[in-house]
C-alpha cells in the first residue's frame, strides 16, 4: 500500500474506557461486523456532527435564531 498516511491514528484505548466500550456493545449487538456496515455508521455519525458544527457556528454568528431551519436551507435535512 506504501506509505500513505492513514486518516486513522492508532488510538489508546484505555483512555477512551466507556465509550469504547460501549460501541463495541453496539457494533456486536447491531451485528455491524463488515466493514461497508461499520463506515456507513461511521459516515452517518459525521454528518450528524458535521451538522451539529454548523448549527453551533450558526447560534454563535446569529444568537438565539432557528438553527436547525437556516442550517435545513443551506446544507439540506439529514435527520435520521
Amino acid at each position: 500500500m506504501g506509505n500513505k498516511m492513514s486518516q486513522y491514528k492508532k488510538r489508546d484505548i484505555e483512555s477512551l474506557n466507556l465509550f469504547y466500550t460501549q460501541h463495541v456493545k453496539s457494533l456486536t449487538e447491531e451485528k455491524l461486523h463488515n466493514k461497508s456496515a461499520i463506515a456507513a455508521e461511521l459516515a452517518h455519525r459525521d454528518q450528524l456532527i458535521n451538522r451539529l458544527r454548523y448549527e453551533i457556528e450558526i447560534l454563535r454568528r446569529y444568537g438565539n435564531k432557528d438553527c436547525t431551519a437556516m442550517a435545513d436551507v443551506v446544507i439540506g435535512s439529514s435527520r435520521a
